[in-house]
């Protein structure tokens, strides 16, 4: 006579090696979760890395000799709501190969973004010959302008000069530059500073 599994004993048999599958791929999809988690936070930490390494590139090609308001910074709200703008007139940015001109870095009023255009912090190249102390901010469009760094909801500059951290300023050169941004929901609105260190004039 020919004996057989149960139906109970395969059903035992079948719970078993689900569990054990179920305990041995577990730390595998954990991992992988996190190893996309590390991915994407390296992306976003490299986007913001390029935004503020253009700052300060276009503001160590400052023009400051005999050029009087060759950086301005324009408050554009309120502490708890800044979006401010950052005015240089530089030499010929290297990745624009503009002649000499205006770089405007801040962000675009909420009423001209619309649909199509992306909220965040913004790069004006202006290679005609208005300085800093002339261009009405309130023309600058998105679509005249470049994304630099997406999802920002805050962007702030502020000028160390004479020992002292400043949110508005026109003048030359100052000792440093202080970045601020700040993030939307989706990052936890999370808060960064980047000191900018100026070679002096």
């Amino acid at each position: 006579m020919k004996k057989a599994f149960t139906l109970v004993e395969v059903m035992i048999v079948v719970g078993i090696a689900g569990l054990i599958m179920v305990v041995g791929l577990a730390p595998l999809v954990y991992s992988v979760r996190l190893m996309s988690e590390a991915r994407a936070a390296f992306t976003e930490e490299s986007r913001e890395r390029n935004a503020v390494n253009a700052i300060a590139q276009g503001a160590r090609e400052l023009v400051s000799n005999g050029v009087s308001g060759s950086l301005r910074l324009l408050r554009n709200g309120p502490l708890e709501g800044r979006k401010d703008y950052l005015l240089l007139w530089t030499l010929s940015p290297s990745y624009a190969r503009l002649p000499m001109g205006t770089i405007v870095f801040g962000m675009p009023p909420d009423s001209v973004l619309g649909d199509d255009y992306q909220k965040g912090l913004y790069r004006w190249l202006l290679s005609d010959d208005k300085r800093p102390g002339v261009i009405n901010v309130d023309e600058l469009k998105p679509e005249n302008g470049r994304l630099i760094l997406a999802g920002v909801e805050n962007v702030g500059f502020d000028a160390l000069s004479g020992g002292e951290w400043l949110d508005e300023y026109m003048g030359d050169m100052p000792q440093a530059l202080r970045v601020f941004l700040k993030y939307g929901e989706e990052r936890g609105e999370e808060e960064k500073n980047y000191d900018i260190w100026l070679p002096k004039s």
